[in-house]
């Protein structure tokens, strides 16, 4: 018995049922026998747009084993639904697939389940696994608004806790930031009860500033701190201000302390030339050494040393010889070197044997040429309206070094008079052999050693007067 093909029959069936006229053969009609002596047929029919069709079936099987079904060019296979596109049929719907809703490019769903254990969902390169987010290197994260997971816990980033409006940093953890505002408009913002507001900073009352450096903030202006500036490496105080400080320390090594023209260093006091000291008692440092003033000491009532000037005390018959025979026998010049301009006129000379007594041991300097002047000094430097004065000391020491000596590395002193007046008193260990007095030009500077010292030159006058000798008392 032959065995019928049931797709054949059922096309025959159909084409009896809804007339000639509704369809149209296309192709071929082709019949085989096969070994199983099954009839088989490809037919493909064009329905009669009037007419509404439909196929049900439980289950459609591929015909050739491993191809699938296609289905108007949407492959079915194995499971799978392989298209490059799928619309929606209903427009502004969307298409619905297993639950999820996929419209405009947006998928709609209230579950992502991960399809293989353990691996989570990948969106885009952000894995989202077991309640966590994974952002790929480099990744940045967009939103407007993080809420915590769980209540009263806040978020953590990278270690620092924010929570409440407010961040937490990890032990040892630094802020780098360009700029921090505050959040409520003319409340500034406060750092560990210290308050920055409006370009300065409030400190809470016994509040101690501890930094490295502090900045100005305006060039050449300095910083000033409770009505001290401290500006270029300098303090300035205000008027009348106080300053109490337990110890000054210099700042460059083995210059010490320069206060008002006073230095202290190494312990010792160093007052400027011709300056005076006041005060009621010089105690002594060291106990049982006494006190030294210019190689005298004075030590228990005694006074033991070289000593010049008057000697207070008692009256007496021999009271003013005293006196006399003690300058005579200090330190002094004993006979004149005479002072004068040399040849070369930016040097000068002595024309004559010196005899002096340093240290309580008698020298002599046999005249010498061509000396000059320790010092470029100068008179009226800013060339000043008018006629301006110098003076320099000459003094010479136990080896016979001559040097000069001028109350000031510029001199504007207006008359000759006042120059003498400031005369600088010999350096330790040195006599006077004299000094110089020089005149400028009007309105012209003169700097010594490379301006002449002849009258109506690079000077207006010039003059040259030898020290005092020392000489015994009258009454001797």
């Amino acid at each position: 018995m032959r065995k019928i093909n049931w797709q054949v029959l059922a096309a025959v069936l159909v084409f009896l049922f809804v007339g000639m006229d509704a369809w149209a053969v296309r192709d071929n009609i082709r019949r085989e026998y096969t070994e199983k002596q099954t009839f088989e047929a490809d037919v493909e029919f064009v329905v009669a747009p009037s007419l509404t069709l439909g196929v049900k079936s439980d289950t459609i099987s591929e015909m050739t084993s491993g191809s699938g079904v296609t289905v108007d060019g949407v492959k079915l296979k194995d499971g799978d639904v392989y298209t490059d596109v799928i619309y929606e049929e209903t427009a502004a719907t969307g298409v619905t697939v297993d639950g999820v809703k996929l419209k405009d490019s947006a998928v709609y769903t209230d579950t992502i389940t991960e399809k293989t254990a353990a691996t989570g969902v990948t969106a885009d390169g952000v894995l989202l696994k077991d309640g966590s987010v994974v952002c790929a290197d480099g990744g940045t994260v967009e939103a407007d608004a993080v809420n915590e997971a769980t209540a009263a816990t806040g978020v953590t980033v990278d270690g620092v806790l924010i929570k409440d409006g407010g961040v937490v940093l990890a032990d040892g953890a630094v802020i780098e930031a360009d700029t921090v505002n505050e959040a409520t408009a003319a409340t500034g913002v406060t750092v560990d009860g210290v308050l920055v507001k409006d370009g300065g900073a409030v400190f809470a009352d016994g509040a101690v500033i501890e930094v490295d450096t502090v900045n100005e903030a305006t060039d050449a202006t300095g910083v000033t701190a409770d009505g001290v500036l401290l500006k270029d490496g300098g303090i300035v105080c205000a008027d009348a201000a106080t300053l109490e400080v337990d110890t000054v320390n210099e700042a460059t090594a083995a210059t010490g302390v320069t206060i008002d023209g006073v230095l202290v260093k190494d312990g010792g006091v160093v007052l400027a030339d011709a300056a005076t000291l006041e005060v009621d008692t010089i105690n002594e440092a060291t106990a049982a050494n006494g006190v030294s003033i210019d190689g005298v000491t004075l030590k228990d009532g005694v006074v033991t040393g070289s000593v010049t000037g008057a000697v207070t005390g008692a009256a007496s018959t021999n009271t003013t010889q005293g006196n006399g025979l003690i300058v005579y026998l200090g330190n002094g010049l004993l006979q004149i070197g005479t002072l004068t301009i040399s040849a070369t006129p930016e040097q000068f000379k002595t024309t004559t044997t010196a005899y002096y007594r340093a240290s309580g041991i008698q020298f002599n300097k046999t005249a010498t040429d061509s000396l000059t002047f320790s010092a470029a000094d100068t008179i009226n430097v800013g060339t000043a309206a008018g006629d301006y004065y110098g003076i320099w000391l000459v003094q010479i020491d136990a080896a016979g070094t001559v040097s000069t000596k001028s109350p000031a590395a510029d001199q504007v002193y207006a008359s000759s008079a006042l120059a003498i007046a400031a005369l600088p008193a010999v350096d330790a260990g040195n006599v006077a052999l004299g000094y110089i007095v020089v005149q400028a030009k009007t309105d012209l500077s003169w700097t010594a050693n490379t301006d002449d010292m002849t009258a109506a030159s690079d000077c207006a006058a010039v003059t040259f007067v030898d020290a005092t000798v020392l000489a015994l008392p009258a009454s001797i």
